[in-house]
């Protein structure tokens, strides 16, 4: 599958990896503050943003369709990359089945697990959003006061707002709500046995300290099965969404770590 994709700057390429209900366009901040050091690529993951809408959707297909952008991209291995939730769950498969794809990598806010708990949130997020009378409003005023009405988070109401897209007829969604909500298991799982041997990749697990999707115990547990070489760090301030919560303050983190800015400690990074 051909994803879409948007590249800003110039020198080593950065491949960044949005989630579960993203798309490039959210990491633009993030982007900029990089751009002037790397290549930063941002695809839309399928079935989000401007990427084809497909009814398969697990992470043999997301692997898959990152490595053809890689080949038609010709972009130069190993790459650096980094990858939020379920984006970070696709980087560690591929760290996992492609040794030496990546010179190093940064996994954002989630573990090598299964997620229960936000199975459950996600599948209500996508039961409310395939409720929503989409096509009888006109308007996007009409629009905000239909969510105001009956979302009264304001970060739900985002949400939605991000992945609703207007048309000449209406509204529309950009996520393929079908395929997500068919394929949830399949985004919220991990198979224990992904892979026959370690990744010996350095890896950084970056941590929203107000987020619960990646713990302390859940990293000792990601390293010692799976990333040896790999370091943790949590940044203050951020929920699970730390690329819209604190931009500055992860770009400075991924553009140290790239260009060996900082050395490992047992607690995070340090210069």
């Amino acid at each position: 599958m051909k994803l879409f994709y948007r590249s800003l700057g110039k020198g080593k390429p950065l491949l960044i990896l949005h989630g579960l209900w993203g798309a490039s366009d959210n990491w633009l901040p993030v982007a900029h503050l990089l751009e002037n050091e790397f290549r930063v690529i941002l695809p839309d993951m399928r079935n989000h943003g401007q990427s084809p809408h497909c009814k398969t959707m697990d992470y043999t297909s997301l692997c898959h369709d990152i490595l053809q952008m890689i080949e038609e991209l010709e972009l130069p291995r190993p790459l650096y990359a980094a990858g939020h939730s379920m984006g970070g769950k696709t980087l560690m498969h591929l760290l996992l089945h492609e040794p030496g794809l990546f010179e190093k990598a940064c996994v954002i806010d989630i573990a090598p697990k299964r997620y229960k708990d936000a199975g459950r949130i996600h599948s209500w997020l996508l039961r409310q959003a395939e409720r929503l009378p989409l096509g009888n409003m006109q308007s996007r005023k009409e629009l905000n006061r239909y969510l105001q009405e009956n979302f009264h988070e304001e970060e739900i109401r985002q949400f939605y707002l991000k992945n609703i897209r207007r048309t000449s007829t209406g509204f529309c969604w950009k996520v393929n709500l079908p395929a997500l909500r068919h394929n949830l298991p399949e985004i919220m799982k991990w198979e224990e046995q992904v892979a026959a041997e370690p990744s010996h990749t350095p890896v950084l697990f970056i941590k929203g300290e107000q987020s619960d999707y990646l713990q302390e115990c859940d990293f000792h547990a990601a390293r010692e099965r799976y990333f040896p070489a790999a370091h943790y760090v949590v940044i203050p301030h951020a929920r699970h969404s730390i690329h819209a919560d604190q931009p500055q303050a992860l770009a400075h983190l991924l553009a140290d770590f790239f260009s060996e800015g900082y050395h490992s400690q047992t607690n995070g990074f340090s210069k």
